[in-house]
């Protein structure tokens, strides 16, 4: 049983929110340090043209995550922080330019937290959701224990799930193979 931080109303709205407006994926980042050049860093983004929503986001996170030392920072998405005044960036309906907002968490304990709470609200990111905590989970044991970022063939697999889960258009064909996999993965 989790125990949740925040009112199951609160949970909701913030997985609703990363459902619509957000995306659950790895990055990949060129990396000199590391030895194969590159490392993964997960994510949870959510996107916007309106900081209201975006703060409202935030508020919740930080009552999840209590701790000072994480980094879930609104920007807009021409690098401006939340309430300058910036142009541009998203083009409206009917062609003027709004500005996009960003929130992003990078922290793997952030993510854990959130995901922990808005686990089983998700519907369509559930998979993307489920694979990102077990990306997490798995790399924070290791560099606990190893300290080093040498990655399993698991974690490079969970980077190519991710990566064909968030691609756009899906072939119906795949979509359908997609679905059909998530359901009989709920009935087994």
């Amino acid at each position: 049983m989790v125990l949740m931080k925040i009112s199951e109303t609160e949970a909701g709205f913030l997985a609703g929110v990363i459902e619509g407006e957000g995306s659950i994926f790895l990055m990949k980042k060129k990396c000199s340090r590391s030895r194969l050049g590159y490392n993964y860093t997960p994510c949870i983004s959510i996107s916007n043209t309106d900081p209201r929503l975006l703060t409202r986001c935030k508020s919740i996170i930080d009552k999840i995550k209590s701790e000072e030392k994480y980094r879930t920072i609104i920007r807009s998405q021409n690098g401006g922080k939340l309430n300058t005044p910036e142009r541009k960036l998203r083009k409206n309906w009917d062609g003027r330019w709004k500005i996009g907002w960003v929130l992003r968490m990078h922290d793997f304990g952030t993510i854990v937290s959130v995901l922990n709470e808005t686990s089983g609200l998700f519907v369509t990111k559930k998979r993307q959701a489920g694979l990102l905590m077990e990306y997490c989970k798995s790399r924070m044991l290791k560099l606990f224990i190893f300290r080093r970022n040498m990655y399993s063939e698991r974690e490079h697999a969970i980077y190519k799930n991710l990566r064909r889960l968030n691609r756009r258009g899906l072939k119906t064909q795949e979509a359908k193979d997609t679905v059909l996999m998530g359901i009989v993965g709920e009935t087994a």
